[in-house]
């Protein structure tokens, strides 16, 4: 035993450590399992709470909701909801805005309530980087509704004042939270439809969603254009002269709609309920059109999956904008956009296409072949020429390498980096025996030759061919779907991810065209 003399200050210096040793306690002892600290409770704030904005408060009633600010909470209190849900259930949304402060103005909140950690951004894209950069600037986190901003000029500022800040951001892009948009990347980067050559993306935006190439409302006492006399020839002009003077009639703004708030940094424009609610969208003082509102979306898969940067060139075409030549006031109908991409060390040089409005592009309607697997394997579809309905994201691609593999016969470039999240690693296997078992159905139906079929319910002794155009049918799912099941060729494979891409967008897939 050592009889080492202990002076004053060590005896000090050894108590006082052991004393704090003594204090410090896991939290569940104090409070209980399962016990938050309040430290732990962020303190978030919405501003534009309907629409998007009720949907995102919806994944933080965890944490203490202490203000929202939007300019029409008679449409915020409609998104929200009652107090009790059908079931009979507490409506947790409503309890949380219950508690909340209520301001029309988020100027005013961000200046009175001083204990923001993090306010949600969910207006419409006009005010998206002016309510970032005031919340910014006073240092609190932002989560900003795709698309971030309306301008180049306001992205970069963003970008400029995020890296000086020093606050946590991030762009609300649901899809690209999610697992299944990891896993698409990793089997693209696996090499699981080959070298993708092009990439062609298209959605029927704004058909059916919100108005586009339509002139802007006559405004009250404005000078309304006299109709055609008989007999006189009616052009697209007249129509669109007779439409801005139909929507100018009988409107009212809401009370409880504050307009001026909502116009924010645009000119004075007078108030039309075709701008608000959800319908800004196709205006060129509030929205992106199209391409800004659903390419956040279908744009990302590819431009993740594939590693894209910058690209070398784009090139863009679309039909005539809203409204006068001069002066427009809506996105076209249509449009299509070309982006190309400089060949890396790992992709060659390749070709991205947009398409919206209806457009489906030329490469899309001559392709002799398409083919979708599901995400597991459980069925092949055909695509021949000239059915409509193409999905919404495709890759036409090499073919895959013809050697079979499975587990425990991968190649050193059979499978991709992972997404290193929070997983486990029982879940890493899991995720990895599933992608092998898409990559094995694909190759067995590859080895599959064009030989007859038998048709369901037919007699033993004899075979019954079905004719080799079957009736086209519609699917549940929105995709033309021929009557039998097809052989797919071993020279060109296509692995439709179904269940992944779907998740991210109801109407989104992922395919190769024949080489």
């Amino acid at each position: 035993m050592s009889r080492r003399k202990v002076n004053r200050r060590d005896f000090i210096a050894t108590s006082g450590a052991a004393a704090a040793s003594a204090m410090i306690v896991p939290r569940h002892v104090l409070g209980g399992q399962g016990f938050t600290a309040p430290s732990d409770i962020a303190n978030i704030a919405v501003v534009g709470a309907g629409g998007m904005g009720a949907s995102n408060t919806t994944q933080i009633l965890s944490e203490n909701l202490i203000a929202v600010a939007d300019v029409d909470f008679d449409y915020v209190d409609r998104r929200v909801g009652p107090a009790v849900n059908r079931d009979g259930t507490p409506n947790k949304l409503h309890l949380a805005h219950a508690k909340a402060r209520r301001y029309a103005d988020f100027r005013e909140m961000l200046d009175k309530e001083k204990g923001i950690d993090g306010v949600i951004i969910a207006t419409p894209d006009h005010t998206h980087a002016v309510v970032a950069k005031a919340a910014m600037e006073l240092k609190k986190a932002v989560y900003v509704q795709k698309p971030l901003c309306a301008t180049v000029a306001e992205a970069r500022m963003l970008a400029k004042l995020a890296a000086s800040s020093g606050v946590v951001t991030q762009m609300g892009n649901q899809g690209h939270s999610r697992e299944d948009t990891r896993l698409i990347r990793e089997w693209i980067q696996a090499g699981l439809i080959g070298a993708v050559k092009e990439v062609h993306i298209y959605t029927d935006r704004p058909l059916g969603y919100w108005p586009q190439a339509v002139p802007r409302p006559i405004a009250e006492g404005g000078k309304m254009p006299p109709m055609p006399a008989p007999g006189s020839q009616w052009s697209q002009g007249t129509i669109n002269n007779i439409l801005a003077n139909g929507m100018s009639a009988n409107v009212v703004k809401p009370d409880a709609l504050n307009w001026d708030l909502y116009l924010g940094p645009v000119p004075e424009i007078p108030y039309h309920p075709i701008y608000h609610p959800f319908t800004w969208r196709g205006w060129l003082d509030f929205g992106g059109g199209a391409l800004g509102d659903m390419g956040a979306h279908l744009v990302d898969g590819p431009f993740y999956a594939l590693g894209l940067d910058y690209p070398t060139t784009v090139e863009g075409s679309s039909t005539p904008f809203g409204g006068p030549r001069t002066n427009a006031a809506s996105f076209p109908m249509a449009t299509n956009v070309q982006w190309e991409f400089a060949a890396t060390a790992t992709r060659p040089a390749f070709k991205m296409f947009w398409y919206d409005g209806g457009l489906t592009g030329t490469a899309a309607g001559r392709a002799s072949r398409r083919f979708q697997v599901r995400h597991r394997g459980r069925s092949v579809h055909r695509r021949r020429e000239g059915s409509a309905g193409a999905p919404d994201v495709w890759c036409q691609a090499a073919a895959l390498p013809g050697r079979p593999h499975g587990r425990g016969q991968e190649g050193p470039q059979d499978r991709a980096p992972r997404h290193h999240d929070a997983r486990d690693e029982l879940g890493q296997r899991h995720q990895g025996h599933r992608r092998d078992v898409v990559a094995d159905r694909v190759r067995r139906e590859a080895r599959r030759d064009d030989a007859p079929r038998r048709r369901r319910g037919a007699s033993r002794g004899r075979t019954q061919l079905r004719p080799a155009e079957a009736p086209v049918r519609r699917g549940q799912d929105g995709i033309h779907q021929s009557g039998r099941r097809q052989p797919v060729p071993h020279t060109a494979l296509s692995c439709r991810l179904e269940r992944g891409l779907r998740r991210i967008h109801p109407r989104c897939s992922l395919a190769s065209s024949t080489t």
